[in-house]
């Protein structure tokens, strides 16, 4: 013997490299802890019956990529206080674009990045967010 210890096989491949078995297990852990269902997702939203703020929905949704005031964030998101395409857009289809979203290679894109949509909101919280969208000045930024 070479004096190493005998190794048990539990499974995997023990040929792989360390490496490769260690990231094998984290994308597994990651799936399993991200895996959802639309039903998981909006488990934790009110129901159509409660209010709903427009701008936790906001500050949920959106913040991430457009900042706390709408001025946008570099690389993520665009301006949504400047906007000509927000000012122009009715309430109602301002909230089907946030409902469908838009791909980098849209024509209309300015900035090259997705747009997600949030197909799985409801309509009241869409409107919302369009009706908060619409309202914002960036003041928040200057406070």
């Amino acid at each position: 013997m070479s004096g190493r210890s005998p190794v048990q096989d539990d499974g995997l491949n023990l040929q792989l490299p360390a490496c490769i078995r260690r990231f094998a297990a984290g994308v597994v852990i990651c799936l399993v802890t991200f895996s959802v269902t639309a039903g998981d997702i909006t488990d934790g939203l009110p129901d159509a019956s409660e209010a709903v703020s427009a701008a936790a929905l906001f500050n949920t949704y959106c913040l991430l990529c457009h900042g706390p005031d709408g001025s946008g964030v570099p690389g993520l998101g665009v301006s949504l206080v400047d906007s000509s395409f927000v000012q122009s857009q009715p309430e109602a289809d301002l909230a089907e674009f946030l409902k469908i979203g838009r791909l980098p290679n849209d024509p209309a894109s300015i900035s090259g990045r997705p747009m997600p949509g949030f197909a799985w909101m409801q309509a009241a919280e869409l409107s919302a967010i369009a009706v908060h969208i619409k309202a914002l000045d960036g003041s928040q930024a200057r406070n």
